[in-house]
């Protein structure tokens, strides 16, 4: 897993080049570091954080107001072990890093083994910005022990106006068409022929009939498709990805 960046802040703009009028947005991303527990010792059991993600200054209102919650939600509910408040706002991290370490202090107390180390680094990014849209990718991944790290990313598409997420019918004329395209691309990821059936390379469609995740985002290279592990597959197979790009699908956006 790709570590994030040392603690800082920096001013950035981030520049749409697709066919749709392009606008600037300045975002202040931040990144925060914290170590837990005895970090130095070889056994000693450590909990290390990591979380970078961008505050958004202008633009609409509306779109602050949920593009900045959406995040803030984000990084507390893979702080907090369980459900948060949803009303939680990034002024609660600090109070979500204390009861995260009140937990892990709980956990090492509870063990029989010598020690354990946790993991959790949370990361989001601006994927996309123009006059109609605001992309976010938000992912989290976290060891808390047994057998394997947990991984887990949700994509984002949000009104630049109103700040409302939108669905794949709100940006595309043709659902359906997208689903055949994405299929296309897919059954191509994994060299599958187009009449075979996709559970028998192990994956876990309903029916055996491949349907789009819910978890879909925009980026400069196009529209993506996010399945998670466990989602379509066992974890073994990781998580699967699909890239539409803008060259294929123009005549289907809205």
């Amino acid at each position: 897993m790709k570590k994030l960046f040392v603690a800082l802040l920096i001013g950035l703009f981030l520049f749409s080049c697709n066919k749709k009028s392009s606008e600037q947005i300045s975002i202040e991303q931040v990144s925060l570091q914290k170590n837990f527990g005895n970090c130095t010792a070889k056994d000693g059991g450590c909990l290390k954080v990591s979380i970078g993600y961008p505050k958004i200054h202008d633009g609409s209102a509306a779109l602050r107001k949920a593009a900045n919650g959406t995040v803030n939600q984000f990084i507390i509910d893979n702080l907090v072990m369980g459900e948060s408040d949803e009303d939680s706002t990034i002024e609660k991290l600090d109070t979500a890093l204390i009861e995260l370490e009140e937990e892990f202090r709980d956990f090492l107390d509870d063990m029989d083994f010598a020690s354990s180390d946790w993991t959790i680094e949370t990361m989001v990014e601006v994927t996309y910005s123009d006059s109609s849209y605001l992309g976010l990718s938000m992912s989290n991944f976290s060891y808390t022990g047994g057998a394997h790290p947990n991984t887990y990313v949700s994509l984002k598409i949000l009104d630049k106006t109103s700040g409302k997420e939108l669905k794949l019918q709100d940006i595309v004329k043709n659902t359906g068409s997208i689903k055949k395209l994405a299929e296309k691309n897919f059954r191509e990821q994994y060299e599958i022929l187009p009449n075979s059936s996709l559970n028998d390379q192990g994956f876990w469609f309903e029916e055996d009939e491949f349907t789009l995740p819910t978890n879909i985002g925009i980026s400069n290279d196009g529209l993506e498709f996010y399945y998670n592990p466990y989602e379509i597959a066992p974890y073994s197979m990781g998580p699967s990805n699909i890239l539409l790009p803008f060259s294929k699908i123009e005549n289907l956006m809205k």
